[in-house]
């Protein structure tokens, strides 16, 4: 046995576990993503496991609008766990904003019709399955299994 150094910047890709839409969720919700493949030191250690929880907050939500205005979510301060149960900070964010339609509703509703002002935006949503790369943060030295 024997720590192993995890270096600042390593990056990690992580896979978001749950739908998360603007209309099911609030600022500072805990969000749930996952590991997607082990992260090995340079000796073939595994650091983190594939499949290791992936916990974030909602960092920016707002709802869809009128006038067309799109929702938006920003997700970020993730975080999860070595195979030692060493606390692990990542750095990243993911967010995700629909095409918004507030420019093409008000030009719509002042030449055509009023009612397109009535015009709905859509919720924004990071579908299941989404992945994206995070980053370490600050050195961790994990315990590990020699090999």
């Amino acid at each position: 046995k024997g720590k192993t150094v995890l270096e600042p910047h390593t990056p990690i890709i992580i896979r978001c576990d749950e739908t998360i839409t603007t209309n099911n969720i609030v600022n500072g919700s805990m969000v749930r993503f996952s590991v997607v493949r082990d992260v090995k030191s340079k000796n073939g250690n595994i650091l983190i496991k594939s499949g290791a929880p992936v916990t974030a907050q909602i960092t920016f939500s707002k709802s869809k609008g009128m006038i067309g205005r799109s929702g938006e979510v920003t997700v970020s301060d993730f975080h999860t766990t070595a195979v030692d149960g060493t606390y692990i900070p990542l750095s990243g964010s993911v967010s995700a904003k629909p095409d918004d339609k507030m420019a093409l509703s008000i030009v719509l509703g002042v030449l055509v019709c009023p009612l397109f002002l009535l015009m709905k935006g859509e919720e924004a949503q990071l579908p299941v399955g989404a992945t994206k790369t995070a980053y370490t943060v600050i050195e961790n030295y994990i315990q590990t299994e020699s090999l």
